[in-house]
């Protein structure tokens, strides 16, 4: 079994980059982790009525799909890509840029460990899948279904997804100890991009 990175790449309605991945355990090899991980977002993206292309906007996409095989100290080794053109279908306006849709994942253990937890943040929806900066009821239920579908098809052939500490916790756990992430939930409050801002060049004129 092999570690790696899992990433989906895409473009906000102003044309910026943004991006969100998954640390996954898999024996399959990384150009066929790059073909199941493409599958299942194209999936998920495309369901008849409940997609996530309905909660994005026409100028909302995803553009790539990355997967990087890590070492024994989870450092990035090498790299698979394919280029992808998923856009969203809602005919109105995106929410901020700076907003986010957030998924958490969490253990079977129940631990409550920073470390054994995991997210997403994807890109903020479009303004009709929320009121007062809340995801709607329908959108997130919509929005975890597809989620969920991407976790089911990774995992159908053992693949898992992980959590891992970098260093040596309080309580003396090992630092890149592996915990296994097996259900998500999808947050009604929208998140901050706060990370995806950061990479934002600053300019003055």
């Amino acid at each position: 079994m092999t570690d790696f990175y899992a990433q989906v790449h895409g473009l906000d309605a102003n044309g910026f980059a943004w991006s969100t991945g998954n640390h996954i355990t898999s024996g399959q090899t990384r150009d066929a982790l790059l073909a199941t991980w493409q599958g299942a977002w194209t999936t998920a993206w495309n369901l008849a009525a409940t997609g996530l292309a309905f909660s994005y906007t026409a100028a909302q996409s995803i553009t790539e799909f990355t997967v990087k095989q890590l070492d024994a100290d989870m450092r990035e080794v090498s790299l698979s890509s394919a280029t992808v053109a998923l856009a969203g279908v809602d005919g109105g306006d995106a929410v901020p840029a700076s907003m986010s849709i957030v998924v958490r994942w969490f253990p079977l253990n129940g631990s409550i460990k920073k470390s054994a937890r995991g997210f997403n943040k994807l890109l903020g929806p479009a303004k009709s899948q929320t009121t007062n900066d809340v995801l709607d009821a329908g959108p997130r239920t919509n929005v975890k279904a597809a989620i969920d579908a991407v976790r089911t098809a990774v995992q159908a052939d053992g693949s898992t997804f992980f959590s891992f500490n970098r260093y040596v916790n309080e309580d003396g756990t090992a630092a890149f100890t592996k915990t296994v992430l097996a259900t998500l939930k999808v947050r009604n409050k929208l998140g901050s991009a706060d990370m995806r801002d950061r990479k934002l060049a600053i300019t003055y004129t």
